[in-house]
């Protein structure tokens, strides 16, 4: 009986250290944003490119090589305008009251251009203690232009957050 109750005192010893142990949340480290334009082209339309500026909340920043450039894999085309390009994102560090800001242009890769939909990802890190939503980032300088280069009116920018 004396080995019964051992092995179940063990067996039980083994199944609480499962699990993480103390109990405390995992700090996550980063956050990608997918950035969209939602809103009708008039017929026949496609977008050629879009500008915009993401104004990053405390504790998030993005990856810069020495020189302060941001490195490769921090702004991606994706969603509908897959086959296009970036110009090289500019980073602007936070200072005092002012927001961190990543400001890029995306370009079409086809000449067809684009329709409405996901259009980049921003790759983010997070320091230590911060855990931002969605809303604590805000998009300005939301151009989208059309294959003749003019200004395309009546669309909006959005993003999707994941944090992990």
């Amino acid at each position: 009986m004396t080995n019964v109750r051992y092995l179940l005192l063990l067996f039980v010893s083994i199944l609480s250290a499962c699990g993480g142990g103390s109990g405390s949340p995992v700090q996550p480290t980063t956050a990608t944003l997918k950035l969209s334009t939602a809103g009708t082209l008039a017929p026949g339309s496609a977008l050629a490119g879009v500008g915009i500026s993401v104004n990053l909340p405390a504790g998030v920043v993005v990856k810069t090589s020495a020189g302060g450039a941001v490195t490769n894999g921090v702004v991606a085309v994706s969603g509908v305008a897959v086959s296009g390009g970036i110009t090289p994102p500019i980073y602007t560090p936070a200072n005092g009251a002012i927001p961190g800001k990543v400001t890029f242009v995306m370009v079409a890769g086809a000449p067809a251009g684009f329709g409405t939909g996901e259009f980049a990802t921003v790759n983010c890190d997070l320091a230590a203690g911060a855990n931002p939503r969605v809303g604590d980032f805000t998009l300005t300088d939301f151009a989208p232009v059309d294959l003749l280069g003019a200004t395309v009116n009546g669309l909006t920018a959005s993003a999707a957050l994941t944090v992990q």
